[in-house]
């Protein structure tokens, strides 16, 4: 039925009930019936539906419309792919609703974008107000920043499907299996270690308290001494004490505290405008339509070789948008401040990336240095963000020489990507050739003169940068290194102290 002929044979306001009539008398005689025409109009300009184009698909798909054509839309319009997956997300919706009319429509997700991990976002936000003889009333311990930030992401279901800090358990079988106890792929330990129990006992509610204020409850479950010694040989793979997370993990308490927790507060940062969390990402995904997100996770300024990888891993694996996600808690010295990360994406944004195709969020945790198992781990989160898709650089999230550069790659190869969820995309070295003039990918399987790859280290760059020189440009943007020298000839703090 092509709505724009009958408007102009009958009036406009009697072509709803038309529709409804054709409809019923198609179903009535088993013939199928398709709605032509003003559809999801709207889409061939903004990115977004009307309501009353979505409220319409929706009624006609009740009434027993067996499918839709688009036609102006993708055309003629602007946005083509995401109003296809728009029109095929509501139809998704629509068939869960059928399956079950009970369905909690405030947590409903486009089952276009991966579940996720465990199939249940976590959400540990404490649900009401403490009175101050409530608070007054609990034991309390002292807890670092870095344990502060697993709270914050445990609660906001980042760390899906925890939901609190390990216990035995759970904690051995992640080290030997990396598994949760019930069989969940998990790779790294997330646990809340202390100095001393100070008359703990299971079953009570534990206030946990950062610089004096209270951040969270602990519903401590579990008192626990598992072996330091087995714990870093399975988590970092050395016991060598120069590795940066052996030793702030053997510098941490003796005694292990688990259970769920809840969070009573967020901490306040300069970077609160940017953290959005998993069901923030998975709904602007959603009403964009996207099936395929690919997760970028960084602790640095862009470079040109990011902007490479972000933009083949998007092109080679046909995905919808990019997720852009740097860390910006805790780091180590010479690494980038959040804030000098921040402005550089922005900028990306405002004038280099393909418009509309990039989201960016930072990611307020700290680096763990644990080489492969966290590769993964940073993967299964970005599939709690509802992305598909992760890339996965050579030597990912490791330090110094302590993995073999391709440990970050293999170690994917231990899992089943049904089971995983999402979908690593693996990159080597990647080179600029001053023979072609352009980034390539080196797989191991190129050619190419080594005379005429281009590298710098980011030591390098690192260090032009302090000089106030710029980098080549085939290395970064110089509108992004002009940014940064600006900032140092100020005097700001670029990089970690």
């Amino acid at each position: 039925m092509d709505r724009g002929d009958l408007s102009r044979e009958i009036p406009l306001e009697k072509i709803p009930f038309i529709q409804k009539m054709i409809t019923k008398k198609a179903k009535e005689v088993g013939k199928e019936i398709f709605i032509a025409t003003n559809t999801l109009e709207n889409m061939a300009e903004d990115l977004k539906p009307s309501k009353a184009e979505t409220n319409d698909i929706v009624n006609s798909l009740f009434d027993g419309v067996s499918g839709f054509v688009l036609t102006k839309e993708i055309a003629i319009g602007k946005h083509p792919v995401e109003t296809m997956n728009m029109l095929i997300n509501i139809i998704k919706e629509f068939e869960k609703y059928q399956i079950n009319s009970n369905i909690d429509l405030n947590n409903m997700q486009s089952n276009l974008l991966p579940s996720p991990h465990g199939g249940k976002l976590i959400n540990r936000f404490f649900k009401k107000n403490l009175r101050k003889e409530e608070i007054n009333s609990l034991k309390k311990i002292n807890i670092d920043l870095e344990t502060l930030m697993d709270l914050e992401q445990i609660a906001n279901g980042s760390f899906s499907p925890l939901e609190g800090f390990m216990n035995k358990k759970d904690l051995q079988s992640v080290l030997q299996h990396m598994r949760l106890e019930d069989g969940t792929i998990w790779p790294l330990p997330i646990t809340l270690q202390v100095s001393d129990i100070f008359g703990l006992k299971q079953g009570e509610d534990i206030l946990l308290m950062y610089k004096g204020e209270s951040y969270g409850i602990l519903h401590l479950k579990e008192i626990y001494q598992p072996s330091k010694e087995n714990f870093i040989k399975k988590a970092f793979g050395t016991e060598d004490r120069r590795h940066p997370g052996v030793d702030k993990f053997m510098n941490k308490g003796n005694y292990f505290l688990g259970g769920k927790i809840s969070l009573i507060k967020k901490r306040h940062t300069k970077s609160k405008l940017y953290e959005l969390t998993p069901s923030q990402t998975r709904q602007i995904f959603s009403e964009k339509g996207w099936s395929k997100v690919v997760g970028f996770h960084t602790r640095k300024v862009i470079h040109k070789s990011h902007e490479f990888i972000q933009l083949e891993a998007m092109k080679n694996n046909f995905c919808d948008a990019l997720f852009v996600h740097p860390v910006v808690g805790k780091k180590k010295k010479g690494d980038f401040e959040a804030e000098i990360i921040i402005e550089s994406y922005e900028k990306m944004i405002n004038k280099f990336y393909p418009k509309g195709k990039v989201i960016f969020s930072v990611f307020p945790t700290y680096s763990r240095y644990a080489g492969p198992r966290e590769a993964l781990f940073t993967a299964i989160v970005r599939k709690n963000f509802g992305c598909s898709h992760f890339i996965v650089g050579r030597d990912h999230t490791g330090v110094g020489n302590f993995y073999d550069p391709e440990a970050s790659h293999k170690i994917f190869n231990n899992f089943k990507i049904d089971e995983l969820g999402i979908f690593p995309v693996k990159f080597n070295k990647v080179f600029y050739s001053n023979l072609y003039n352009k980034h390539i990918h080196d797989a191991g399987q190129l050619n190419h003169p080594e005379e005429n790859k281009m590298q710098i280290s980011g030591t390098q760059a690192r260090e032009m940068l302090q000089k106030m020189k710029n980098p080549p440009e085939w290395f970064m943007r110089p509108e992004i290194s002009n940014l940064i020298i600006k900032k140092i000839k100020k005097g700001e703090k670029v990089f970690v102290e």
